[in-house]
């Protein structure tokens, strides 16, 4: 995120109702939570996998494990919904993608316990509170501004696992029979 970036979100911010400020700052609290419930599935998922693979009888020999997550949102109070849907997306870019693999020895940005905040302590609500990794993504990758944060009405995800196995088919040295 540029300085220019900062100091724009932070005159945005100052425009925002109490209301608001309280949901963005619930927001905060709510995606951490989730980032807890993400980081055990996948440490869970991670570590069964990586046992498989360490196992010379399973055929599994690799894996890809990664965190896809999307925020749908409400549409703005003067549009008119595109869909029936309840929720339209964000807007383009909205999905993340967060690799697990390896999650339950090296760990990951999701829920790490680290504060993404990169705002300079002011006296406003946003910077008392420590950001978590998602949090940070919306404002510092997707560059949504706090309007269309507050709008955001779900995470959702997928922890989608990619299985590669192998066999040799032509065991101990022997062919499968096939003639040229």
């Amino acid at each position: 995120m540029t300085y220019e970036q900062m100091i724009k979100h932070k005159v945005e911010f100052e425009a925002l109702s109490q209301k608001e400020v309280e949901t963005i700052c619930a927001l905060n609290e709510k995606l951490m939570s989730f980032e807890q419930s993400l980081v055990l599935s996948a440490v869970n998922v991670d570590k069964h996998l990586q046992q498989r693979v360490q196992n010379k009888d399973d055929m599994l020999i690799d894996y890809e494990l990664v965190c896809e997550i999307s925020f749908p949102t409400a549409p703005e109070p003067k549009q008119q919904p595109m869909s029936p849907s309840r929720f339209t997306p964000c807007h383009t870019g909205s999905d993340w993608t967060e690799p697990m693999k390896g999650i339950s020895i090296q760990g990951s940005r999701l829920n790490s316990g680290e504060d993404y905040n990169p705002y300079l302590p002011h006296a406003n609500a946003l910077n008392q509170q420590k950001h978590c990794w998602l949090f940070h993504v919306l404002y510092a990758e997707f560059h949504m501004s706090w309007k269309e944060i507050c709008r955001i009405q779900a995470a959702w995800s997928d922890l989608e696992v990619t299985h590669h196995y192998y066999t040799d088919l032509a065991t101990q040295g022997n062919s499968l029979g096939c003639k040229n």
